[in-house]
């Protein structure tokens, strides 16, 4: 039986998707850190476990692409731990709450009964919502308010007789420097730091 036979026939969708993340940071210590070793002795990005909820606009542009909108919010934490000589460790948290407009195509292959696998690759943008910000003093490390990042993943989308699921996969890479560079030893340690997300999606439409 072919559930929603003229599903992917209609000029346009919606929907809302449900998410977790892991969020982390891909780092290079400073020139700084690395001549000076009685400063600091290691810093480590650690990642931890996150969640998303947002909306689906979906435009079709032929049969085996689609243009997407899925904006959302997400909740992050990420953790970098520093070891300073004579000291123990010292976690600095990068909590935020962003509002993300990720800009997507859609790359499907053929229907086959009730399911068809598709690819993803776009840009998304995001800001600070100020939900769970905590204004931190600039002696400690602050993460930046914006960010643009490199998307791309894959999903498959299976048909129901009432709706379509659409389990996804996506990685974020950061473009941005994501922390500011305030004059005190956590910045002073850092030569990039960029944001590396992967979320595993559920979409309903």
């Amino acid at each position: 039986m072919i559930n929603l036979p003229n599903f992917d026939e209609r000029r346009m969708h919606f929907g809302f998707y449900l998410a977790g993340n892991y969020a982390t940071y891909r780092m290079k210590r400073s020139e700084f850190a690395a001549q000076h070793p009685d400063s600091v002795i290691s810093v480590n990005p650690t990642g931890t476990p996150g969640f998303t909820l947002g909306f689906i606009f979906n435009v079709r542009l032929g049969d085996y692409a689609d243009l997407r909108l899925v904006p959302g919010v997400a909740f992050y934490e990420r953790w970098v731990d520093y070891k300073f000589p004579q000291k123990g460790p010292i976690r600095q948290v990068m909590e935020s709450t962003m509002a993300e407009f990720p800009l997507l195509l859609k790359l499907k292959s053929e229907r086959r009964g009730n399911t068809r696998m598709y690819v993803i690759v776009g840009g998304k943008y995001s800001m600070a919502s100020g939900l769970r910000r905590k204004d931190k003093k600039p002696e400690e490390l602050r993460a930046v308010n914006t960010d643009l990042s490199l998307e791309y993943g894959f999903g498959f989308d299976i048909y129901y007789e009432y709706f379509k699921l659409s389990p996804e996969i996506r990685f974020s890479h950061g473009l941005v420097q994501g922390y500011v560079n305030d004059p005190n030893k956590y910045a002073n340690a850092l030569k990039q730091l960029h944001t590396h997300t992967v979320t595993i999606s559920f979409h309903f439409q």
